[in-house]
């Protein structure tokens, strides 16, 4: 039985067509102003120190609970409710501690915020001329963040 060899059909490249392999275009960076790129660098570093505070709690609640159970063989001997004190610190206690850590996590990052924006405001108020795109708004029309529709900054005139 004699079967016809396959041959693999293409159409041409068709013009303005999309390829199938679209090259990578750079995105550019957003340019910030220096100040405001030290707002930015300021609340990074508070929100690291943060972090850095969140995960060490982290870790000792999560490697702690094991290692003082191995350092104290008698906790589990000890029943609570029927059950081994050491199956219920490892298995119930992080699940708690560990949303807790979260929330007081979450409450300190959005505090460095908003403590940045009331600097800023105040900053505002005090008559410094809020800037747009590197150059003070006309006197009088000082346009500050959340002026415009729904929070957003007012459009240009």
């Amino acid at each position: 039985m004699n079967r016809p060899r396959r041959v693999a059909v293409t159409a041409p490249p068709e013009p303005g067509g999309r390829s199938r392999t679209p090259g990578a275009r750079p995105v550019p960076e957003p340019v910030l102003e220096p100040g405001r790129a030290a707002q930015a660098r300021t609340i990074r570093r508070a929100q690291l120190r943060r972090v850095a505070v969140t995960l060490t709690c982290g870790a000792v609640l999560l490697l702690g609970l094991p290692v003082l159970l191995h350092a104290v063989p008698g906790l589990t001997g000890w029943r609570v409710g029927g059950l081994p004190l050491g199956w219920i610190l490892v298995a119930w206690v992080p699940y708690p501690l560990l949303a807790g850590l979260a929330w007081w996590h979450l409450r300190g990052a959005e505090r460095v915020e908003r403590d940045d924006r009331a600097a800023r405001t105040a900053r505002e108020d005090r008559g410094t001329p809020v800037r747009r795109n590197g150059r003070a708004a006309p006197a009088g029309q000082d346009e500050r963040p959340g002026d415009g529709p729904g929070g957003l900054p007012a459009p240009a005139p």
